[in-house]
């Protein structure tokens, strides 16, 4: 059987409208809903939107923004002649600023990103396969959990396509399918 990984990225366009369902937008804020309780996280993270990529448990997008932050022209200009006194004693004025320009590097609804809930693998399966049921309605879907990952996956008569918006573009794939075969 010949094993293939759903490139998000590359299909990205035929994906948005099926994040516009509002069954799938229900699944994904029901199984968030349901990772915040089960995880105790604070509800506060959960606005009136569901944003997936802000419950990411290894920090991937949010330790990329602040890099972005840091390099950018606009926090290198205010942040140039700044001492460290300064700073100090001005906390809450340069702390807006930087999260102001650290907000216009935030993944926004309808980018990959904003799904890309790292460490929420087992909360995404549900969502994946209804994407998946949504793009092959006539293949066979189903879900793979173990302990450490989980992802949906299609059957189309010898071909296995694998549904992972988290790990799709890791070369080479990095969990095992043999279960799926």
């Amino acid at each position: 059987m010949q094993v293939e990984i759903y490139d998000y990225r590359s299909n990205w366009e035929q994906i948005i409208p099926i994040l516009k369902k509002k069954h799938i937008q229900d699944i994904l804020e029901k199984d968030i809903k349901s990772f915040i309780k089960n995880n105790q996280i604070d509800e506060l993270l959960l606005s009136e939107k569901c944003i997936p990529w802000l419950l990411d448990t290894k920090d991937i997008h949010h330790n990329r923004i602040i890099e972005i932050t840091n390099e950018s022209p606009e926090w290198k200009e205010y942040s140039k002649n700044k001492s460290p006194e300064w700073l100090d004693d001005h906390q809450d004025e340069w702390l807006a600023y930087y999260n102001r320009i650290f907000a216009k590097y935030q993944p926004k609804e309808y980018e990959i990103e904003f799904y890309q809930f790292f460490g929420g693998c087992h909360s995404l399966a549900s969502w994946q396969k209804n994407i998946a049921k949504t793009i092959y309605p006539k293949s066979q879907v189903d879900i793979y959990r173990d302990n450490d990952h989980s992802f949906a996956f299609s059957r189309l008569k010898d071909l296995l396509i694998i549904f992972d918006v988290l790990y799709f573009e890791s070369k080479p794939y990095q969990h095992d399918m043999s279960c799926c075969l």
